[in-house]
């Protein structure tokens, strides 16, 4: 795990590309304290920090081919390498190092840019082939590890992080309108724009190939997950199969040259994950970690301390390491917040900080059950979808009672019963498509039109609007949309961030190829049964699992940000959304701000999510 950087600039001297692409690794060196590595061969120059996880001590990059033609610079974890690297050596390839990195570049002598195919793992990476002119920067098919470029006419700068890239000669800093609307309604800033007009993020699954000669660049998608072909296996069957494939995918991962470690909050991902690695450890010790946070309602290290009992009779010799924390103080939002280039609003980015900054201080990797909710069918959302789909082949005379019985019902709080009947009811007469979109937005029109007035934006919901959607159910096609757009711009940006930060890798065994593959492929019926969430989850792994787990109500991992935005944040939160760089750029109207704050401190409706979105958006501009 590492971070990545370079440029191609004709303008550039070689030393001044030289000391750009250093500032570069200067500024995401936490990513890759281990190492750092600058190739320079005008008008081209590569930048490397390393986080060591495989091959410690032999593994620094810059990496090379036998002739020394092609180059490349790495980030992420190749899980396949001891057998790709079997299948080359008996091709006559010659290996420098003991890298899983190096089977990049001898993948490429063998198939060209379509390597990118063959390779298991996640990762960014830059390839440059000296003889044909040509840079690939490449990123895997969901998006784990992140790769923003800035380019120009003849021109390309490229980093791991945002803050890097602006150390590149000549990227601009101009901020993008629409950007910033779209996080608004988000929480973050959907690929491939990001906050800055000019800057983008490579897509996941894509490549970016830029001739040196010409100066033209194209973007190419190489993979795209389908919903759209079903297996013919029972239900039964696919349990079997999807177990193998956890299981596989567990093994995998727990290939390491450094300690490892596993996260353990209280429900089924990270339980599973847990027992699978307990019983292939066969008794060798392993550190678990978990995070509890004050407020009961979030707090779920009772359940994950519960869960370690289980644990530990598959492995008697794990080590469950917990820590409750009070995220209450103002100063971790900013210090949290400023760390991802770009607003960046999932609350629950201030707990995974913090476990991550906990499980650094004794392990270099850690494994997560990040995915599963995406690809089995696991939030909340995909029921109300499928109840509004039954709702909709209500009378309307039926339709007009419900929803006047649930506006009696008061506001309630972001995670209330009433708040949850109040967004259901907003997109009672909506279709399936627009009322998803608006469980999801967090700026809903009535707040956009008091933020900007006449200003017109383009909408958020073109987002959903303009996917392509393959599944064929409408459940399903929420479930895809999240696949491949929350989970890569919120949860996986989260984590990323949050963990590097302390040079700590995770990895996610939910989001394995062949899990992927086989989960796309299953009926949705499989993953949601009335309010069985995960269904086919479960079963597979019954026999390990408490039974309280399969039917456990989600609990997420965040913080109360209604609560605390009228108690513990509101000195601070409020002096920053009504005094701070918001109230002076012009972004919004200060005079929606105030009245959103005002109606939000006198329980008059509960505007949490946007005035979060709000508070972030200040604190970044604040710092730019």
């Amino acid at each position: 795990m590492c971070a990545i950087s370079g440029i191609v600039d004709a303008d550039l001297t070689p030393d001044v590309a030289r000391s750009a692409v250093d500032a570069m690794n200067q500024r995401q060196m936490r990513r890759g304290p281990d190492g750092a590595g600058i190739f320079v061969d005008a008008p081209v120059a590569l930048g490397h920090c390393r986080l060591a996880v495989i091959a410690p001590e032999d593994g620094n990059q810059p990496l090379f081919n036998e002739k020394r033609d092609v180059v490349a610079v790495v980030n992420g974890e190749f899980y396949d390498f001891k057998r790709a690297r079997e299948m080359l050596g008996s091709r006559g390839h010659m290996f420098s190092t003991a890298s899983d990195a190096e089977i990049l570049i001898h993948l490429y002598e063998e198939s060209g840019i379509d390597a990118i195919r063959k390779l298991d793992g996640m990762f960014a990476f830059a390839l440059y082939d000296r003889t044909k002119r040509r840079l690939f920067l490449g990123r895997d098919r969901l998006g784990k590890k992140p790769l923003f470029y800035h380019l120009l006419p003849g021109k390309v700068a490229f980093a791991s992080t945002l803050d890097a890239l602006r150390c590149a000669p000549g990227v601009s800093g101009e901020l993008d309108r629409e950007a910033i609307s779209d996080f608004l309604s988000f929480g973050c800033v959907p690929h491939p724009a990001t906050i800055y007009r000019q800057v983008k993020k490579l897509p996941p699954a894509h490549f970016l190939a830029f001739d040196l000669v010409s100066g033209n660049a194209q973007v190419v998608r190489y993979w795209q997950c389908d919903f759209a072909e079903k297996s013919p296996l029972s239900f039964n069957d696919a349990a079997h199969e999807l177990r193998r494939r956890v299981e596989v995918a567990v093994a995998k991962r727990l290939q390491a040259d450094v300690p490892l470690g596993i996260f353990l909050s209280g429900g089924m991902d990270s339980f599973i994950v847990a027992a699978t690695a307990a019983k292939m450890l066969k008794g060798a010790p392993c550190d678990l970690f978990t995070i509890g946070v004050s407020e009961r309602a979030y707090d779920e290290s009772a359940a994950a301390r519960r869960h370690f009992g289980e644990l530990k009779k598959l492995n008697p010799n794990l080590r469950h390491h917990w820590r409750s924390v009070d995220p209450e103080h103002f100063s971790l939002i900013d210090f949290c917040a400023s760390h991802f280039g770009e607003p960046f609003a999932d609350a629950s980015m201030i707990p995974t900080h913090l476990l991550s900054a906990f499980a650094a201080q004794s392990v270099t990797v850690a494994l997560s059950g990040d995915g599963a909710d995406e690809l089995f069918g696991g939030y909340d959302r995909y029921r109300a979808v499928e109840k509004m789909v039954r709702f909709h082949h209500f009378s309307p005379l039926m339709q007009q009672v419900a929803l006047l019985l649930v506006g009696l019902l008061p506001a309630g709080g972001e995670r209330s019963f009433c708040g949850r009947a109040h967004r259901f009811a907003n997109g009672m007469a909506k279709t399936v498509r627009r009322s998803f979109f608006n469980w999801i937005d967090r700026a809903p029109e009535e707040a956009r039109q008091l933020l900007y007035g006449r200003r017109a934006y383009a909408s958020p919901y073109r987002h959903l609007e303009q996917f392509a959607f393959s599944a064929p159910d409408e459940a399903e096609m929420m479930a895809e949309f999240d696949l491949n757009c929350y989970l890569t711009d919120d949860v996986l940006t989260k984590v990323d961030v949050s963990s590097m930060y302390y040079a700590l890798e995770v990895r996610s065994p939910f989001l394995d190829d062949d899990v992927v593959d086989l989960a796309a492929k299953l009926p949705w019926r499989f993953k949601l049964d009335g309010d069985v969430r995960k269904k086919i989850l479960g079963a597979a792994f019954a026999d390990v699992m408490p039974s309280m787990l399969r039917t456990a109500r989600k609990k997420g991992f965040g913080v109360p940000v209604a609560l605390w935005l009228r108690s513990a944040w509101k000195g601070a939160a409020g002096e920053e959304l009504l005094h701070g760089a918001l109230s002076r750029t012009g972004v919004v109207d200060p005079f929606g701000v105030r009245r959103l704050w005002s109606e939000h401190q006198l329980g008059e409706a509960d505007h949490s999510y946007l005035l979060w979105h709000l508070l972030i958006l200040s604190l970044f501009l604040g710092r730019k």
